[in-house]
């Protein structure tokens, strides 16, 4: 009788994480999202700059914070830190279809309503006022979901087919206990990975 309860367990559990992959990792969502579609093209993307909207996960870490603790909070705070680092070094080193530049979510907002502000992060994310957009139009690649990334344009219009998407597992969080950790392990076989590389080779790819 353990066992089939165990099976149930798990499976609730299994069920749980794979929803937990497709929430937005950030409370701040694009609110000016609409189900019309933006009417930019691949070769609008290539003659323009790219944002990647970068979020600190505060909500997460508050979260932690009140459950479990300053010093797991802390923790939380630089493995993030640490993924936002190594989504830049990953665009930087593989993105070559259009400018790009790095900036936090609430940042973000506050450049589209006023585009003489510095908010551009260099690799240590810092603000940088050397980084500027360069070249318009401007699109962005934000979260949509926990750990997929999506491009929308300026007014976050999204930008569906035939426009790839962008996702990486390096924000799922971390479990201590091995069950936890087996059934992330599961989870993960559902998400479908696609680096930098592979992003930046699709729409030279589709720009042909």
């Amino acid at each position: 009788m353990k066992l089939p309860l165990f099976i149930l367990f798990f499976l609730g559990m299994l069920t749980t994480m794979i929803a937990q992959r497709d929430e937005d990792y950030t409370v701040i969502k694009p609110e000016k999202v609409t189900s019309i579609s933006s009417d930019r093209t691949i070769d609008d993307l290539s003659n323009g700059t790219l944002i990647v909207r970068l979020s600190k996960r505060e909500y997460n870490i508050e979260s932690i914070l009140a459950f479990q603790g300053e010093k797991q909070a802390q923790l939380e705070k630089e493995r993030i830190a640490k993924a936002n680092i190594n989504l830049i070094k990953e665009f930087s080193e593989y993105y070559s279809f259009s400018n790009v530049v790095f900036a936090y979510d609430v940042k973000l907002y506050e450049f589209l309503q006023n585009p003489s502000d510095a908010i551009f992060l260099n690799d240590q994310l810092e603000i940088d006022t050397s980084i500027k957009i360069k070249n318009e139009p401007i699109f962005i690649l934000a979260s949509h979901r926990y750990n997929l990334f999506e491009l929308y344009d300026k007014d976050f219009k999204p930008l569906g087919k035939p426009f790839p998407k962008y996702s990486t597992t390096r924000y799922s969080p971390t479990y201590e206990f091995l069950i936890a950790r087996s059934i992330q392990w599961i989870s993960q076989l559902f998400i479908k990975d696609l680096s930098a590389e592979k992003f930046n080779k699709k729409l030279f790819a589709l720009a042909k």
